[in-house]
């Protein structure tokens, strides 16, 4: 997945899709979602991504922020491209890695 080097407030004018996705499906529209990346407690090894945690018996591995944006139409289908959300410093216009993995 490539990443998309945002400033904080890009980050925030992003509406929020973590547990589905925009209806209306044109070309070159955005959205952020938080993803979780989760096992099973006593089933480690298997990964399972979701937008939310859904009980306890789930572990959290790591949590990251995507960014969605939709593609010109394929016949019936539209495509969703994913990025990984980096945030960037404002001042310097280079990733700040500290916030690489959350907000």
């Amino acid at each position: 997945m490539d990443n998309i080097y945002l400033t904080k407030e890009q980050f925030d004018a992003l509406p929020e899709y973590s547990t589905s996705i925009p209806t209306g499906t044109t070309a070159g529209k955005q959205w952020k979602r938080h993803t979780y990346v989760l096992e099973i407690k006593g089933r480690e090894g298997r990964k399972y991504y979701a937008g939310y945690v859904p009980s306890k018996e789930y572990r959290i591995i790591e949590d990251y922020w995507t960014m969605g944006e939709y593609g010109e139409p394929e016949g019936d289908q539209v495509p969703i491209k994913w990025r990984r959300i980096v945030l960037k410093n404002k001042e310097t216009e280079i990733p700040d890695t500290k916030n690489a993995l959350g907000i």
